[in-house]
């Protein structure tokens, strides 16, 4: 499982990194959210679903 971070969508309410501080940043310059970890996040998956149900934009998505 990955996870993909809108960057048109996100509007930085970092809710993401609340629920998932290891994987999700928002990032000073861009004011957007980006993934920290490279990879599958499959043994973060609690974490990351978390982080998606709380992103109230709908900005990140879980793909395969």
């Amino acid at each position: 499982m990955r996870a993909e971070v809108d960057t048109m969508l996100c509007k930085a309410y970092a809710n993401c990194t609340f629920e998932a501080p290891e994987v999700f940043e928002v990032d000073e310059t861009t004011g957007k959210a980006h993934i920290l970890v490279e990879g599958s996040l499959e043994s973060r998956r609690d974490e990351v679903e978390r982080a998606v149900d709380a992103c109230p934009v709908g900005a990140i998505r879980l793909t395969k």
